[in-house]
């Protein structure tokens, strides 16, 4: 897999899709821009290629206060600033900043809380596997600020109904073709079943099918033809730190890479 061969293939595709968003004006300005990706050289080159995903960013932006917030970034940020869903059709660069953004996140690497965090830990944990190289990305692209309360934890499930609606409608396409540029051999929803109705919105055919022991909601093999056969959806990794499935990883790992 040729990197920048891919890279350029996603980037048009992100650009085809920006042409086509349609949000309202204070929709867009209570979205966040969307998780945008760039490739990683180990992810090209591996032989059993992870896409890692989580619920939703959760906040996902990107400007000039970026070294004042987080001090340990290598680099000062070199575009105009991207804030919401309304910067990024309107920045005729925001394809390229917020592919910059993600490869200079670095999975978390300058960011020393989130990095310790489950999530991140349990992404660690799957680079370890055998022959892998892994890409992150998220079920739902971007997350919803509620604009009367702005210390609240942004999250898509506070936007309206209809909101919501929308943006699953308008990023399934982006997400399908997004997976047959990437052409992983394995997808990992770390989402857990309270977002399977954002999956089933991009893959309407989709089951969740029990792997054994533990029941569909908790562990699922994720069967869809736009997925890859080694597809499995579970628990969100602070969720699996709390309840003690940490283990679920593991039989994760047994599944796909085989004992």
């Amino acid at each position: 897999m040729d990197q920048h061969d891919v890279q350029t293939n996603l980037e048009t595709l992100y650009a085809d899709w920006k042409a086509t968003l349609r949000f309202g004006k204070d929709e867009s300005d209570s979205l966040s821009p969307p998780l945008l990706l760039c490739l990683t050289e180990e992810y090209c080159r591996a032989e059993r290629r992870i896409v890692f995903f989580g619920q939703e960013t959760f906040g996902w932006k990107w400007n000039s206060a970026l070294q004042k917030d987080y001090p340990i970034y290598p680099h000062a940020w070199p575009f105009q600033d991207i804030n919401s869903c309304s910067d990024f059709p309107a920045n005729p660069g925001s394809i390229e900043a917020l592919c910059w953004g993600y490869r200079e996140f670095q999975f978390a690497a300058y960011q020393p809380e989130s990095r310790r965090g489950p999530f991140w830990q349990a992404f660690k944990e799957v680079c370890k596997w055998p022959d892998a190289g892994m890409m992150w990305g998220n079920v739902v692209r971007m997350n919803y600020s509620a604009p009367t309360n702005e210390n609240q934890s942004p999250s898509i499930w506070d936007a309206p109904r209809s909101l919501r609606d929308s943006l699953i409608s308008q990023q399934s396409n982006l997400f399908t073709a997004e997976l047959a540029i990437l052409n992983p051999h394995v997808c990992l929803f770390f989402s857990g079943p309270h977002y399977d109705g954002f999956i089933k919105g991009t893959f309407p055919n989709c089951e969740f099918l029990a792997c054994g022991e533990p029941s569909a909601r908790e562990l699922a093999r994720v069967m869809d033809l736009s997925l890859p056969a080694a597809s499995f959806r579970t628990y969100h990794p602070n969720f699996l730190r709390q309840s003690n499935r940490w283990s679920y990883l593991e039989t994760m790992r047994k599944l796909v890479c085989g004992d």
